[in-house]
């Protein structure tokens, strides 16, 4: 009998690390998606020169984990875990950094095409241009008016980046029937162009 409650004490102690381990990756991804989104809401650069903590010129999102956990006791352990190399993840890497904009963009994304949606029509504003590496981007714009509130207001919104490699009306037509397709917006609700 004793062996049983041994056995149910020591399950029931490693439910509660794992629970507790669970809890702290919850509190530590908490803090990183809220540096994650002040700069995304501020339009600023996340990377520097070196993307290592605790050195010169490691761009603001490590900057900002780094002031997070002078005042805060979960990121100074979660910092304190990385620089001993006790955790193989710490989630502070470039590629946590866009999986995570990603995330956010897709959210912002759905909501505008929801507010869209419930405007019904909208007008679209295609902007070709080539990027950094000379390929040919159309930015396409939406615009509507949004009357959830008490005064309708007119709503433009940037929704896709889509590279173009036919910059004729065919070509650019067939872009945006197939980003409207994509984005579940109805191309006869289109008003304007």
């Amino acid at each position: 009998m004793d062996s049983k409650i041994g056995i149910i004490c020591i399950d029931l102690l490693k439910a509660m690390k794992e629970m507790k381990k669970r809890e702290h990756w919850r509190h530590v991804l908490t803090r990183i998606i809220a540096i994650v989104k002040r700069l995304v809401k501020n339009t600023l650069p996340f990377r520097g020169d070196d993307e290592r903590l605790n050195v010169e010129n490691n761009g603001l999102f490590l900057q900002m984990v780094e002031m997070v956990s002078e005042f805060d006791p979960i990121m100074k352990e979660h910092l304190r875990r990385a620089n001993a190399k006790e955790i193989q993840y710490t989630y502070l890497g470039k590629k946590i950094q866009n999986e995570l904009i990603q995330l956010l963009a897709n959210e912002v994304r759905s909501a505008i095409v929801k507010k869209v949606k419930h405007a019904k029509y909208f007008a679209v504003i295609l902007d070709c241009t080539p990027d950094a590496s000379h390929e040919e981007q159309i930015s396409l714009i939406v615009r509507f008016v949004d009357d959830s509130a008490n005064l309708p207001t007119v709503e433009e919104h940037s929704l896709e980046f889509l590279k173009v490699d036919d910059t004729t009306g065919l070509g650019l037509t067939t872009e945006l029937q197939k980003a409207l397709i994509k984005l579940d917006l109805d191309i006869d609700d289109i008003r304007g162009q």
